[in-house]
């Protein structure tokens, strides 16, 4: 990638159920969560098993506790050579995950990005859904929260610009 960072990993996220926060997030240039129901502090301190169990115990379902418990924790651990990667208005928009989480009244939880939400790759050119390989596009269909991008080397080229078309 262009610039002085390089990017080691990258997900999708999903910005609240059937996208509520997208605007606001992409707008505000910050990331948010749900899972109001998972103590903080347990977050916060890098006690995973334990989040598991409470999950586990929430869900009925230590398959479904460990899933969500991976999604956190991927939203808690990620650093700025880290992608997140989400679909508004018909673009993908991408960014890189910056300091602390915050948990907010509603215990939802943000983070801040290292320069904002961008739907355009580092060239300038528009990131249009129409334009990403179907390896990018069908990621937006992914039920749950958080989910890493397999199609990492696509997901690159498009943001660098080395790709433009299908």
């Amino acid at each position: 990638m262009k610039g002085d960072w390089q990017a080691h990993d990258a997900y999708f996220i999903k910005l609240g159920e059937r996208g509520i926060w997208e605007q606001e997030c992409i707008e505000g240039g910050y990331l948010r969560l749900g899972y109001g129901a998972t103590p903080p502090e347990l977050c916060e301190q890098g006690r995973w098993e334990e989040v598991r169990d409470e999950l586990t115990r929430l869900r009925g379902d230590r398959g479904v506790g460990t899933r969500d418990m991976n999604q956190i924790r991927t939203f808690y651990e990620a650093n700025e050579t880290t992608l997140f990667v989400t679909f508004w208005r018909d673009s993908l928009c991408w960014c890189r995950p910056a300091g602390p989480v915050s948990v907010l009244g509603d215990r939802t939880k943000t983070r801040g990005t290292v320069d904002g939400w961008h739907d355009r790759s580092l060239v300038g050119t528009p990131l249009t859904l129409a334009g990403q390989r179907d390896s990018i596009a069908r990621v937006r269909h992914f039920k749950g929260t958080i989910c890493r991008i397999r199609a990492f080397q696509d997901l690159l080229e498009a943001i660098s610009g080395q790709r433009t078309v299908r």
